[in-house]
């Protein structure tokens, strides 16, 4: 895996930094012969700028992108530009693919119910709805506990088919090019996830 170190960030696969880079072109020196000299690998700890600029390197400056990253978005290249006796490294993100936006949609909105309702509370809420439901079949009333019960159970299941519906929203938002902010569910600034 010569120089590629993986590791995962909102999914993205990062190559490992270079330390040095060619100045004419800005691409990272790998150690190759310059000017059909070999220098050794550490020359970017034991030179200074002024003698790394003298065999047409320099140091590698990694800046952080303007806003970090959304997980609607990836990282597709690194810009470089001289600044100074420095090659700049800025990364570049893009939107994803609608598909995998669809993904990362749904993945939030299991995320907001969960925290609410996990798992098991939700397999509780049903079973105990299911009893609610055969009583009333039996023709027995509910009482005014059980009838309390009973509306929190279909507010619950209200909030979770509100947050839903608001993720479908997100997707189709988001397949129309506008402005979708998965952790706020806003779109174009506007709206959110059900409180």
């Amino acid at each position: 895996m010569d120089g590629e170190l993986h590791a995962a960030v909102a999914g993205i696969h990062l190559k490992e930094a270079h330390v040095l880079a060619f100045t004419n072109t800005m691409e990272p020196w790998n150690g190759e012969r310059i000017a059909g000299k070999t220098y050794p690998p550490n020359i970017e700890t034991l030179w200074s700028d002024a003698e790394l600029k003298t065999i047409g390197l320099a140091r590698v400056e990694r800046l952080p992108p303007a806003s970090p990253p959304t997980r609607l978005q990836r990282q597709v290249r690194v810009t470089r530009e001289i600044v100074g006796d420095r090659v700049v490294e800025t990364p570049v993100y893009e939107k994803l693919p609608n598909p995998e936006a669809v993904t990362q949609i749904k993945i939030r909105a299991r995320e907001i119910i969960l925290d609410r309702f996990p798992d098991w509370k939700q397999a509780n809420m049903t079973a105990r709805a299911v009893e609610l439901v055969d009583k009333k079949h039996t023709n027995a009333l509910l009482s005014a506990e059980e009838e309390a019960e009973e509306a929190e159970l279909y507010g619950a299941w209200g909030w979770i088919k509100a947050v839903r519906a608001r993720s479908d929203d997100l997707e189709a938002a988001y397949a129309a090019d506008k402005d979708v902010n998965l952790e706020a569910g806003a779109i174009d600034g506007a709206g959110g996830w059900p409180q």
